[in-house]
């Protein structure tokens, strides 16, 4: 059997250009705006996430909305079905990944 997942809402807040965004993609999703609205920027927060860059200290204050180090970032990705993962013994639904990095105290 082979594990199909589909991501079903990504959050972003002071990620790079982005403020805010929530949004559900559906089965099809394709960005299209002007040049440097953050079409690339969502792209990236979610390869933060998922993608081969993922690790914590990956992350820089050139990342955090206009450089301010008193906001926090936070990137999530929710799931539309849960991963089950058995860890010690004991199994957990994964509904999604998500990363919250502070500029002061690091990434959590």
């Amino acid at each position: 059997m082979r594990l199909v997942l589909m991501i079903d809402r990504i959050v972003i807040e002071n990620y790079r250009s982005i403020k805010k965004l929530d949004f559900q993609p559906k089965n099809f999703c394709a960005f299209v705006g002007e040049n440097n609205v953050g079409k690339s920027n969502i792209l990236s927060a979610i390869n933060l996430v998922l993608g081969e860059r993922w690790a914590p200290n990956q992350v820089s204050i050139d990342d955090v909305c206009n450089r301010d180090e008193t906001l926090n970032l936070i990137i999530q990705i929710y799931f539309d079905n849960p991963i089950t993962h058995t860890y010690y013994g004991n199994d957990l639904d994964i509904a999604g990944f998500g990363l919250e990095y502070n500029y002061n105290t690091g990434a959590t």
